[in-house]
């Protein structure tokens, strides 16, 4: 057994158990900046903001973008002590450093932003003349108004809709391709995608980078990767901060997400049997219901990453479990991963939808 310092490996594989990932494993520098703002939009909130909107941008060479414009220094946002409303921001990743720009966020802030030069940062828009604040986030820049997703920030039910939808981005944006995969940094899915090997214990590297993905998009989010209860570990819990009648403070449990993978290899290569798919299936839909039932959730979803070289339907896939998901109110959802960018282009210039309805 190999040693690090005296410490062998399995010592360091219990204490990484036990100790759970870091908020900030794996994560992109987009995905940090988003909950950092989303983050601090709840402290502002909190606090109270005037009616307006608010940008802010994002930069990767603050200092360049910086030189040579009007621009405020803002200490203390990163803390929640400056107001943000009615305000043009640019900062670093972590909001650590960031200035106000001298930029009217009106309704010709698009085009003032493209003026600037600035249209191409990623944008994250607040609205705050709502009883609660909405967001929109421009990830290419307001410049490229077809890249761009919407971000809950207030503590509501989640509508399966709005779920699907974030869940889509993140098929998009970080698995649909190999090439995808490598965007978002982090744990790889993949031991060899031209082979169509995937990597050992799949659904625990879809896990980590799902939720790196949801915590700036969806808030709150219970971003323990591994939730125990009595039924085992759940894999994903996304819940509310409420008020009940009296004003006391609740948690409500929303969603739970119960994660598979389908494969027809193992990591290495080795065959998978068409005749395990079924019970893996069933397992799942059950570990959904059971999970709800225990920790007293509103809404299940059962979320398949079909790692199969063929193409195929939702109804073929979902078949076995399907009158039974409808019966018990889980959700069924499938997404198919390329093996290749090639591919991808491919269903894209066919116009063929890589996750059937």
């Amino acid at each position: 057994m190999a040693e690090f310092g005296g410490v062998d490996l399995e010592q360091i594989e219990l204490v990484a158990k036990q100790i759970g990932a870091s908020p900030d494993a794996g994560t992109t520098p987009i995905d940090r900046f988003m909950r950092k703002v989303a983050d601090l939009v709840e402290q502002r909130s909190e606090k109270g903001e005037a009616k307006g909107v608010s940008v802010f941008l994002r930069s990767a060479a603050l200092r360049d973008d910086v030189k040579d414009r009007e621009t405020t220094p803002l200490p203390l946002v990163a803390n929640g002590q400056e107001a943000v409303s009615q305000k043009v921001l640019i900062s670093n990743t972590v909001l650590s450093r960031a200035y106000s720009l001298g930029i009217v966020p009106d309704e010709n802030i698009y085009e003032a932003l493209e003026e600037a030069g600035l249209g191409n940062l990623p944008a994250f828009v607040v609205d705050w003349r709502d009883e609660t604040p909405r967001a929109t986030f421009y990830r290419s820049g307001v410049s490229d108004p077809e890249d761009v997703e919407q971000v809950y920030l207030s503590s509501h039910e989640i509508t399966p809709d709005e779920l699907k939808a974030v869940l889509d981005g993140f098929y998009e944006d970080r698995l649909r391709t190999p090439h995808r995969v490598s965007e978002g940094h982090g744990q790889k899915v993949w031991s060899n995608a031209a082979l169509g090997w995937p990597a050992e214990r799949p659904e625990e590297k879809i896990q980590g980078k799902l939720l790196t993905y949801l915590r700036g998009r969806i808030k709150p989010l219970d971003a323990d990767p591994e939730v125990p209860n009595a039924d085992g570990r759940l894999d994903i819990s996304i819940y509310a901060k409420l008020l009940d009648a009296n004003g006391q403070r609740i948690v409500k449990k929303i969603w739970v997400v119960e994660l598979k993978a389908l494969t027809d290899r193992t990591h290495d290569g080795a065959e998978v049997k068409h005749s395990t798919i079924k019970p893996a299936l069933e397992k799942g839909l059950q570990q959904a219901i059971s999970y709800r039932e225990s920790v007293f959730a509103n809404r299940a979803a059962l979320c398949c990453y079909d790692m199969r070289k063929e193409p195929r339907l939702d109804e073929d896939v979902f078949a076995p479990i399907a009158d039974r998901a409808k019966e018990k109110g889980v959700h069924l959802w499938r997404w198919h991963l390329l093996r290749s960018s090639e591919h991808g282009r491919k269903a894209s210039a066919l116009n063929e939808d890589a996750t059937p309805a």
